[in-house]
């Protein structure tokens, strides 16, 4: 018994770690390009670094192209999540299969091949400030039964109808109140 839970760790371990690939050269190189380019905190050269649009946590709208980003930089990027790249060592980066190239935990990530940004999950405390007041406005416009969910998770519009599925504070995604 203790040899096949050994086992079973060892394989689950192995298939991990399978997907974090070592870095090569031009990789390497992408990333300290990232890093440089926010020790200079230059954001005209950091929004010519950036795959648009450049998605945010809904209710927050995406940000379309490099004006956008730069009058909205300040916005994602705070002093913390500056200085967590600019003082990063490329062995807190790792390539993550087809996904990208991401920092630590998943705070940044790069692309593979060209090393451009291309997702923030980082949220500056401006951010989480504005996403509450969305998510009220929003509630506002809604029947009181329905304004009882936590967070929204996903909003979809089609020619006829208007689907949404949010959390509600007991965790659970029901789309019908009282369930």
């Amino acid at each position: 018994m203790k040899f096949r839970l050994l086992l079973l760790i060892v394989l689950v371990s192995q298939i991990c770690f399978s997907q974090i690939e070592k870095l090569d050269e031009s990789k390497i190189a992408n990333i300290k390009n990232v890093i440089d380019l926010f020790k200079q905190k230059n954001i005209e050269d950091i929004s010519q670094n950036v795959n648009f649009p450049l998605r945010r946590e809904y209710p927050i709208q995406e940000i379309k192209n490099r004006e956008q980003f730069k009058q909205r930089f300040n916005e994602v990027f705070d002093k913390k999540l500056i200085d967590k790249i600019a003082h990063s060592k490329t062995e807190q980066w790792s390539e993550v299969g087809w996904r990208g190239i991401m920092l630590d935990n998943g705070d940044i990530w790069i692309d593979s091949d060209e090393g451009k940004i291309i997702a923030v999950n980082h949220q500056s405390d401006f951010e989480k400030k504005l996403r509450k007041k969305l998510i009220n406005k929003e509630k506002e416009n809604l029947h009181s039964s329905l304004k009882t969910f936590e967070s929204p998770t996903y909003k979809i519009k089609t020619k006829n109808y208007l689907i949404r599925i949010d959390e509600l504070e007991n965790k659970n995604t029901d789309m019908l109140p009282g369930k």
